[in-house]
C-alpha cells in the first residue's frame, strides 16, 4: 500500500472516530439550559424573539473548529460558528419537526438568557442540562438530521 493510500485511510479514519464522537461523544457538561416547564420555556421564547419556536431536549452545542474561511464567512452573515444538535424535539411551532425526532440547527445569530438558541429562522429553547463540544465542519457535514 503506497504512502497517499495511507493517507487517505487514517483521514477516513479519523473523520469516522470525529463522527462518533458528535453523535455518541460525552463531551463538556454544560450549566445553561432552561429547567423550568416547556410551556413556560414556550411562552418565554415568544417574548424574545418573534421566530418560531423549537423545544429540544438532550442537546449538544458544536462549536465548529475555527479555520479562518469559515470565520470570515460566518462573520459576513452576521452569525457565529457554532450549532445545536439535539436527539429529542420536545415541540416545534411550525410542526417542521416530529416529536421525538432529532434535528440540526443552521448556525447561531444570537444567545438569550442562557437557554434560547437563535438562528436566523429559528429560536430553539434548551430544555434542560446538554452538552458542548468542539468539532471540524467535515464532520457536521457529513450527517444531515431532520
Amino acid at each position: 500500500m503506497s504512502n497517499n493510500e495511507n493517507s487517505g485511510i487514517k483521514n477516513h479514519l479519523d473523520l469516522i472516530d470525529k463522527i462518533d464522537y458528535m453523535l455518541n461523544g460525552k463531551g463538556e457538561s454544560c450549566d445553561f439550559g432552561w429547567f423550568d416547564s416547556e410551556q413556560a420555556a414556550i411562552d418565554k421564547g415568544k417574548e424574545i424573539s418573534t421566530k418560531p419556536i423549537c423545544v429540544v431536549k438532550a442537546w449538544a452545542w458544536i462549536d465548529i473548529e475555527p479555520f479562518e474561511t469559515l470565520n470570515e464567512e460566518a462573520q459576513l452573515l452576521g452569525v457565529m460558528p457554532s450549532l445545536i444538535l439535539a436527539d429529542h424535539v420536545a415541540y416545534d411551532e411550525h410542526k417542521r419537526f416530529s416529536v421525538g425526532s432529532t434535528v440540526r440547527s443552521s448556525l447561531l445569530y444570537q444567545f438569550h438568557q442562557s437557554a434560547f438558541f437563535e438562528t436566523n429562522n429559528t429560536t430553539y429553547v434548551l430544555l434542560g442540562k446538554g452538552t458542548r463540544k468542539l468539532l471540524p465542519i467535515s464532520a457536521i457535514n457529513t450527517i444531515m438530521f431532520n
